[in-house]
Protein backbone atom coordinates (compact mmCIF):
# COMPACT_ATOMS: atom_id res chain seq x y z
CA UNK A 1 0.00 0.00 0.00
CA UNK A 2 1.03 3.25 -0.95
CA UNK A 3 0.91 6.45 2.08
CA UNK A 4 0.30 9.48 0.89
CA UNK A 5 3.17 12.13 1.94
CA UNK A 6 0.63 15.13 1.86
CA UNK A 7 -1.55 14.95 5.01
CA UNK A 8 -4.56 17.42 5.94
CA UNK A 9 -5.54 17.71 9.64
CA UNK A 10 -9.06 18.41 10.55
CA UNK A 11 -8.71 19.36 14.05
CA UNK A 12 -9.43 17.31 16.87
CA UNK A 13 -11.09 14.66 13.99
CA UNK A 14 -8.43 13.60 12.07
CA UNK A 15 -4.64 13.61 10.44
CA UNK A 16 -4.86 12.10 6.78
CA UNK A 17 -7.11 9.21 7.10
CA UNK A 18 -6.07 8.69 10.83
CA UNK A 19 -9.21 9.40 12.93
CA UNK A 20 -8.42 10.63 16.53
CA UNK A 21 -10.00 8.62 19.02
CA UNK A 22 -9.40 5.60 16.50
CA UNK A 23 -9.05 1.95 18.07
CA UNK A 24 -5.66 0.42 17.19
CA UNK A 25 -7.14 -2.17 15.27
CA UNK A 26 -9.03 0.53 12.35
CA UNK A 27 -5.23 2.12 12.17
CA UNK A 28 -3.96 -1.10 11.54
CA UNK A 29 -6.46 -2.66 9.25
CA UNK A 30 -5.75 0.69 7.06
CA UNK A 31 -2.20 0.77 7.05
CA UNK A 32 -1.63 -3.21 7.51
CA UNK A 33 2.14 -4.13 6.89
CA UNK A 34 3.28 -0.87 6.10
CA UNK A 35 2.93 -0.18 9.89
CA UNK A 36 5.78 -0.98 12.35
CA UNK A 37 5.74 -0.47 15.75
CA UNK A 38 8.59 0.79 18.27
CA UNK A 39 8.47 1.43 22.02
CA UNK A 40 9.35 5.51 22.93
CA UNK A 41 10.25 6.43 26.08
CA UNK A 42 12.16 4.66 28.72
CA UNK A 43 11.39 2.74 31.80
CA UNK A 44 8.20 3.25 33.31
CA UNK A 45 7.03 5.92 30.73
CA UNK A 46 8.04 4.12 27.77
CA UNK A 47 4.98 3.66 24.89
CA UNK A 48 4.12 1.70 21.98
CA UNK A 49 3.36 3.81 18.83
CA UNK A 50 2.73 2.92 15.27
CA UNK A 51 4.91 4.55 12.44
CA UNK A 52 4.78 4.96 9.08
CA UNK A 53 7.18 6.09 6.52
CA UNK A 54 10.31 5.15 8.35
CA UNK A 55 8.15 7.07 11.52
CA UNK A 56 7.44 10.23 9.78
CA UNK A 57 4.27 9.59 10.90
CA UNK A 58 3.57 8.35 14.90
CA UNK A 59 0.41 7.30 16.87
CA UNK A 60 0.10 7.21 19.67
CA UNK A 61 -2.61 5.32 21.54
CA UNK A 62 -4.40 5.98 25.21
CA UNK A 63 -4.65 3.77 27.98
CA UNK A 64 -7.85 2.15 25.80
CA UNK A 65 -5.87 2.16 22.67
CA UNK A 66 -7.55 4.68 21.05
CA UNK A 67 -5.57 6.97 18.88
CA UNK A 68 -4.59 9.89 21.36
CA UNK A 69 -2.07 11.55 18.85
CA UNK A 70 -0.77 11.81 15.81
CA UNK A 71 2.68 13.36 14.85
CA UNK A 72 4.29 14.11 11.10
CA UNK A 73 7.22 15.14 10.46
CA UNK A 74 9.38 17.29 7.59
CA UNK A 75 9.74 15.25 4.99
CA UNK A 76 6.17 15.05 4.85
CA UNK A 77 3.63 18.16 3.87
CA UNK A 78 0.84 18.83 6.73
CA UNK A 79 -2.17 21.62 6.61
CA UNK A 80 -4.85 22.39 8.37
CA UNK A 81 -7.19 24.72 7.70
CA UNK A 82 -5.20 26.28 4.23
CA UNK A 83 -2.63 26.86 6.45
CA UNK A 84 1.19 24.70 5.10
CA UNK A 85 2.11 23.68 8.76
CA UNK A 86 5.78 21.93 8.18
CA UNK A 87 9.23 22.62 7.11
CA UNK A 88 8.55 26.68 7.33
CA UNK A 89 9.98 29.30 9.81
CA UNK A 90 7.99 29.04 13.01
CA UNK A 91 7.06 33.22 13.21
CA UNK A 92 5.97 32.77 9.69
CA UNK A 93 3.07 30.23 10.64
CA UNK A 94 2.76 31.71 13.61
CA UNK A 95 1.90 34.79 11.87
CA UNK A 96 -0.48 33.14 9.52
CA UNK A 97 -2.12 31.25 12.38
CA UNK A 98 -3.04 34.54 14.28
CA UNK A 99 -4.14 36.03 10.99
CA UNK A 100 -7.16 33.30 11.27
CA UNK A 101 -7.88 33.93 14.53
CA UNK A 102 -5.59 31.38 16.61
CA UNK A 103 -3.51 31.91 19.66
CA UNK A 104 -0.41 30.50 20.72
CA UNK A 105 0.82 29.01 23.61
CA UNK A 106 4.58 28.78 24.48
CA UNK A 107 6.38 27.28 27.65
CA UNK A 108 8.87 29.92 28.85
CA UNK A 109 11.40 26.66 29.61
CA UNK A 110 10.16 24.71 26.14
CA UNK A 111 11.09 26.95 23.28
CA UNK A 112 10.86 23.64 21.48
CA UNK A 113 7.21 22.89 21.31
CA UNK A 114 3.99 25.82 20.94
CA UNK A 115 0.38 25.07 21.38
CA UNK A 116 -2.13 25.54 19.06
CA UNK A 117 -4.58 24.56 21.60
CA UNK A 118 -7.83 25.82 19.66
CA UNK A 119 -6.75 23.20 16.59
CA UNK A 120 -5.52 21.00 19.06
CA UNK A 121 -1.98 21.14 17.27
CA UNK A 122 1.61 20.89 19.17
CA UNK A 123 4.52 22.29 16.66
CA UNK A 124 8.07 21.05 17.69
CA UNK A 125 10.91 23.66 16.27
CA UNK A 126 14.28 22.69 15.60
CA UNK A 127 16.04 26.08 14.68
CA UNK A 128 13.14 28.29 14.24
CA UNK A 129 11.34 26.03 11.36
CA UNK A 130 8.65 23.73 12.25
CA UNK A 131 9.98 20.29 12.53
CA UNK A 132 6.98 18.18 13.31
CA UNK A 133 3.34 18.63 14.41
CA UNK A 134 0.80 16.83 16.31
CA UNK A 135 -2.43 16.69 15.82
CA UNK A 136 -4.15 15.90 19.74
CA UNK A 137 -8.09 14.34 20.20
CA UNK A 138 -9.95 16.61 22.28
CA UNK A 139 -9.82 14.50 25.45
CA UNK A 140 -6.43 15.34 25.86
CA UNK A 141 -6.71 19.14 24.75
CA UNK A 142 -7.31 19.80 28.69
CA UNK A 143 -4.08 17.64 29.97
Amino acid sequence: MQVDKSWQIVPFECAGRIRLGAQRSEVRHIFGSTLRTALKGSGQWAYEIDGLLDFSVQVSYDKTDRVSQVQLSVPLEAGCEGVALLGRRMDDLERDLRRRGHDLACDPLDTASIDCPALGLAFYVVDGVVAAVAAISRDLRTT
